[in-house]
């Protein structure tokens, strides 16, 4: 008597693999991941008029890395008779949120998206008038936003975070010879002054 066999056997299953930032990972970091984008998301409240008017952003289309947030101060303009005003900063791999802080229904009004691959830093420690807490990120594509630090060490946390943030999307090639390591992003800063042989000023 011959064993029995299935006819067709179960092949082993296979684990989910996704894309997330040109990383490959598995089902369950995508899950997590998806989690949060999910969570930030449903907190956003997008207005289409005003001055704070953004075009709609889905953080989960596709998902994306979520590095850090933080309360800064947010510089006024000219416009607004330069009132400083509380503002929530969402950073990802790839984007830049920027909400009011949560309303009573637990909602964050966005104000800014800016995206990561073409911004600009700017440490304003030596400009005229400036707090020398206060930095600025400037996308061509959008606006520029200047905030303020509580202290210098945070100062200096979020324009590092920022900085390996942006240099992520840079050409290794262009980064090895005109970047030099994280720091020397931030225009204006010692960091840049030491790069080009100045001393600091």
């Amino acid at each position: 008597i011959l064993p029995t066999v299935s006819a067709v056997e179960t092949a082993p299953a296979m684990p989910t693999r996704a894309t997330v930032d040109d990383e490959v990972i598995g089902e369950e970091e995508l899950a997590k991941i998806m989690q949060v984008c999910t969570e930030i998301q449903n907190s956003l409240v997008f207005s289409k008029t005003g001055k704070d008017a953004v075009d709609f952003f889905d953080l989960t289309k596709p998902p994306r890395r979520f590095l850090k947030s933080g309360d800064l101060t947010k510089k006024g303009t000219h416009a607004l008779l330069k009132r400083n005003t509380t503002r929530t900063i969402f950073l990802f791999k790839d984007v830049i949120v920027v909400t009011h802080l949560p309303d009573i229904r637990g909602k964050r009004k966005v104000t800014a998206v800016l995206r990561l691959p073409i911004c600009e830093l700017q440490d304003l420690f030596a400009e005229p008038g400036a707090d020398v807490c206060s930095f600025q990120i400037t996308d061509p594509s959008s606006r520029s936003v200047t905030f303020v630090a509580k202290s210098t060490k945070e100062k200096r946390q979020w324009l590092f975070d920022l900085s390996e943030a942006i240099m992520a999307h840079m050409d290794p090639y262009e980064t090895g010879a005109h970047i030099g390591f994280a720091h020397t992003l931030v225009r204006g800063s010692v960091f840049e002054a030491a790069v080009k042989g100045l001393r600091d000023r």
